[in-house]
């Protein structure tokens, strides 16, 4: 069974998640590593 980092588990709108995952699909793995919720709110609050 996976272990899930329960910091990690935030919830989004069907909107956000698209975005969180193209933006995901753009970054390598170590810069994924780096960011954080804030980061996400951040970005997925200014991404149009």
């Amino acid at each position: 069974m996976e272990q899930y980092n329960t910091d990690n588990l935030w919830l989004l709108t069907k909107s956000q998640h698209n975005k969180k995952t193209a933006i995901e699909n753009k970054l390598s793995d170590q810069q994924l590593k780096n960011v954080g919720r804030d980061w996400w709110k951040k970005v997925l609050k200014n991404k149009k």
